[in-house]
């Protein structure tokens, strides 16, 4: 992509490099014409490339253009449609635009076999993905394993052999644990209260660990090898729907807090349909230790957050009736509620960011009703509890 994306003649004279062909012969001097590697500049110059050529195709290609608006990630294209045929024709549009600016896309993959058809071998990611589905195939999308002949995402974590638990080792394998969405958010919030219980302990990073954090971890790194079972379904809506909602739920414990935002799906025959799209969890500061009202709040300000990215992100395709903030905390809902300069400054700061969203949430109260489940989850297993009323949001279809 960078190689393909040619300079204005006089901004060359700003990549200079020293070449000669041996060293018998002196050194040359030479402009390189095309945006190079390893200045700052390079990624915008690429994506700013990738936007204006979608802005001057956007009257004769405009769902491609669209799509490189929104569906681009540094040189990758993720997006996706209702129907094959819209599918093909999307796919020709998006070929069309980038081959009038001199780009061609390739390592096409796709849940269809009927995309990859027309395509040469060498343009697609897996030749043979078709042609013999037992064997699995996943391909890395923005660092998540994606498997499209299940359709589905999926974790596979290398662990690696270590001969002592410290800080350094543990901290090594946490490092692995890539969850840009969130579907395994509480591992990783375990994790991240772990780790926190390193520094409470004050330990070295090659300190052995306690008994006690000893064994937690041990039983943990055991689990962690359960990641691979899990597959998350990649299409969140299974047929047309007369009505799309955002539901977020936000919570709060003496340890953290945490937001999951759910897309719940009315559909025409008179059934629902609700799927996991996003969630994020923090740890409690450690110095300052908030009250659990204020941190119930903080849970709020990060689920404001997330619903706002997610309708940026969907604003394209779904238009939602309604958007809904749960939370189980009458304290915090009330501050929501209230005027930020009747507020001491701590609520105040962060009742003017919810207030302030850049969508319209309607707030409600909501109980818990697997607290213990939920409990266990977080304190000693991530998989105590199983993903599966996690991921399509059971509750939330069946008793709302």
């Amino acid at each position: 992509m960078f190689r393909q994306t040619v300079i204005d003649e006089s901004d060359r004279k700003y990549q200079l490099i020293l070449w000669r062909e041996s060293p018998d012969q002196p050194l040359l001097t030479y402009e390189l014409c095309t945006n190079t590697y390893g200045l700052r500049c390079s990624p915008y110059i690429a994506n700013r490339t990738i936007l204006e050529l979608a802005e001057q195709e956007r009257e004769s290609l405009p769902r491609a253009a669209a799509v490189l608006r929104t569906d681009v990630y540094v040189d990758d294209i993720i997006t996706g449609t209702d129907s094959e045929s819209d599918a093909l024709s999307l796919q020709q549009e998006l070929i069309t635009l980038m081959k009038s600016g001199g780009y061609e896309l390739r390592k096409w993959i796709s849940n269809s076999s009927a995309i990859l058809q027309g395509l040469p071998d060498d343009h697609k990611q897996l030749p043979l993905l078709f042609e013999n589905s037992e064997n699995p195939h996943t391909v890395a999308v923005l660092g998540v394993l994606y498997d499209p002949v299940r359709d589905v995402f999926s974790y596979k974590l290398n662990l690696g052999a270590s001969s002592s638990d410290t800080k350094r080792s543990i901290l090594s394998v946490v490092a692995r644990i890539f969850d840009p969405k969130g579907w395994i958010c509480p591992v990783v919030y375990w994790v991240k209260c772990l780790l926190q219980r390193f520094w409470l302990n004050k330990l070295d990073w090659n300190d052995p660990l306690p008994s006690d954090l000893l064994r937690e971890w041990q039983a943990f790194r055991e689990d962690l090898v359960n990641l691979k079972r899990l597959a998350i379904p990649r299409c969140t809506m299974t047929k047309p729907a007369s009505s799309y909602s955002l539901h977020g739920f936000c919570d709060a414990s003496e340890l953290g807090f945490a937001a999951v935002v759910y897309l719940r799906s009315s559909n025409q025959d008179g059934s629902v349909s609700v799927h996991l799209l996003m969630a994020k969890s923090k740890v409690a500061p450690l110095r300052t230790r908030p009250t659990i009202p204020k941190l119930e709040l903080c849970g709020a300000v990060l689920l404001v957050k997330l619903l706002n990215h997610v309708s940026l992100c969907l604003q394209r395709s779904v238009e939602f009736e309604e958007i809904v903030g749960w939370t189980d905390s009458m304290i915090s809902l009330a501050w929501i509620n209230t005027s930020p300069h009747t507020l001491q400054v701590y609520e105040a700061n962060r009742v003017s960011q919810i207030q302030n969203s850049a969508v319209t949430i309607t707030w409600a109260t909501c109980t818990w009703q697997f607290e213990s489940g939920r409990r266990r989850f977080t304190r000693v297993n991530g998989f105590n509890v199983t993903f599966s009323s996690i991921v399509v949001g059971t509750c939330l279809a069946y008793s709302t």
